[in-house]
This record gives C-alpha cells, structure tokens and sequence, in this order.
C-alpha cells in the first residue's frame, strides 16, 4: 500500500520541541513589542518562555538566531497573504496592475500593523543574515512575478520584463518603507502616490508590447 500521501505523525518528542520552539519566539515577540529589539536578551527570553537559559541554545544558537526566526516566519506570513491574492487564475494584464498593488498593500499594511515586524526589518542593515533573508525573499517575489506576467507577453519580451519587474519591486518596497516611516496619515498619502506611479509605469511598459 502506499504510504506517501498519509501525513506525517510527529513523535512526542518531536512535538515538544516544536512547542518549546515556539514558546521561546513568543516570548521574543512580546519582549520586542515592549522594549524593542535592541533590548532583547536571552535571560529574559528564557524567563519569559519559562525555561531555562542553558536549554534556549538546545533551539537557537544566539539571539540573532531568534530574530532571524521571527523574519522567517513573517517572510512565511507574507507568502500565505501573497498566494491568496493570486489564489484565481489572471486573464489579463490589467488585473495583474490591480493585484500587483493589493500586494503592495499587504506588505505596507502587514509592517503598519505590527511593529514586531518593523523592529525586526530594522536590523537588514547590519545583520548579514537578515539581509539574505531579504534578498532571498525578494528573489523569490519577482520570480513569482514573472512566472505569473511572462504569459501575457512575448517572449522576446522577455528580457526587458524580468527587468522592469525587478525595478517595480524594489521601487514598492521602497515606497512602502517610507510610508512606514511616516505617521499613518501620511504614510497612506505617500503610499496612494507610489501605487500610482507603479501603476503608470506598468501600463507604460505594457504600451510597448501591445497587439
């Protein structure tokens, strides 16, 4: 009989791991959201997540190993709300514009609401490992993007659309960082503004490949 198909059973043990794990981001996470990431210590981690101090590196190495957990796990968040936006097939490239800008709205709004996200984001500049996170992500959005838009154009079109592509989205996570920056009025005015230009940028490119 084949068994591929039947999901796989965690060991007891192999559960209370995953439930230590998972204590112990918590515990990070609260501790963020009141003081910040830069206060983050591994004392108070593990005070929080009731264990023990020695037992936290039994799970991560150091506390930039804990922060990089966390990046992990909102770079999964996003890809869950990302594949919801794409969840129906697109006909056209008039309805890629509109869904290319409700995932610039779930991005700006996913940072706006949680300001664990954002204290975490803050530390690409200086943490190697967040920042190939990043990066990773990043690669990883505008082959998505691509595979999704490459249909609706030629291929010797190619080329040029993994290039403006690239462009467009750094230009929105630009854009949306510095609506983050702001305070919510403003920052939703400046990210009105950088939708419309992705807009016409988009629409500008498609020109050159029309019928």
């Amino acid at each position: 009989m084949d068994q591929t198909n039947e999901p796989v059973v965690r060991s007891p043990q192999q559960q209370r791991s995953k439930q230590r794990a998972d204590q112990i981001l918590a515990a990070a996470r609260a501790i963020i959201l009141q003081k910040g990431c830069a206060n983050l210590t591994i004392s108070e981690i593990a005070e929080v997540a009731g264990v023990t101090p020695g037992s936290m590196y039994q799970y991560y190495r150091n506390k930039a190993a804990i922060v990089l957990a966390l990046g992990q796990y909102y770079v999964a968040l996003f890809q869950q709300r990302l594949a919801q936006i794409f969840s129906e097939p697109v006909s056209s490239r008039e309805q890629l514009a509109v869904l290319f800008l409700q995932v610039l709205e779930q991005h700006y709004q996913l940072f706006r609401d949680d300001p664990v996200v954002r204290d975490i984001w803050a530390g690409t500049a200086t943490d190697k490992d967040m920042q190939n996170l990043e990066q990773q992500d990043n690669a990883q959005h505008l082959q998505f993007f691509y595979t999704v838009a490459a249909p609706f154009f030629p291929p010797a079109a190619a080329p040029e659309l993994h290039r403006t592509l690239n462009l467009l989205l750094h230009f929105a996570v630009a854009g949306s960082r510095l609506a983050l920056e702001q305070d919510e009025v403003e920052g939703r005015c400046t990210l009105d503004a950088a939708k419309k230009m992705l807009s016409q940028m988009w629409l500008q490119f498609c020109r050159n490949y029309t019928d």
